[in-house]
């Protein structure tokens, strides 16, 4: 029983234990769900390996994908808690139900906000990724104009200069173009 007041929400709260495994369906006022229950794979259980991390480096605030593949040892499904510690620090865990002798890729994806280099380490295998701040584009502009000479020959060679600078931190290219008027 749950009091709820006007205008006003509360929760029903029910808690389930069960003993076997299996999948259990469960309803609410027509509403219906689902659980699963597995028993929990040890660590001597599962093979953890080929640890990937994507891209290497990256801008800051963007993200990396982290993946390794998860083998089920044994010949009876359960569940795993896949940890992934980032510098040391417990940053998430990715549970994964596998069947007897299944392979799974299991990914977690991280941003950081920090520059520098973040040591990853999932189950024992480790890597790393670098984030840095993000480089500015290349952006041009054409600081100066030099015709010379100002003064030519009917049929005469006239050189035309643009002086381009570069104020980004990426190289680029810029496409100068060149117009000329006919005389009135």
């Amino acid at each position: 029983t749950v009091t709820v007041g006007p205008n006003a929400r509360q929760t029903a709260r029910f808690f389930q234990k069960r003993t076997a495994e299996g999948r259990y369906e469960v309803e609410v006022a027509k509403l219906t769900g689902a659980f699963e229950v597995r028993t929990p794979l040890a660590a001597t259980d599962v093979r953890i390996q080929n640890l990937t991390v994507s891209p290497s480096t990256v801008e800051t605030g963007k993200p990396v994908t982290i993946a390794v593949n998860v083998e089920n040892l044994t010949s009876r499904g359960g569940k795993y808690d896949v940890r992934l510690s980032l510098n040391g620090v417990l940053e998430a865990i990715q549970p994964v139900s596998l069947t007897a002798r299944e392979n799974k890729r299991v990914t977690f994806t991280v941003t950081r906000a920090v520059e520098g280099t973040h040591q990853v380490a999932v189950e024992g295998l480790t890597g790393s990724f670098v984030t840095q701040r993000a480089q500015a584009p290349a952006a041009f502009t054409v600081v100066d104009l030099i015709v010379q000479p100002a003064d030519v020959a009917t049929g005469g060679k006239v050189t035309v200069s643009a002086p381009v600078e570069n104020t980004g931190a990426v190289a680029g290219d810029y496409q100068a173009t060149l117009e000329t008027t006919d005389p009135p």
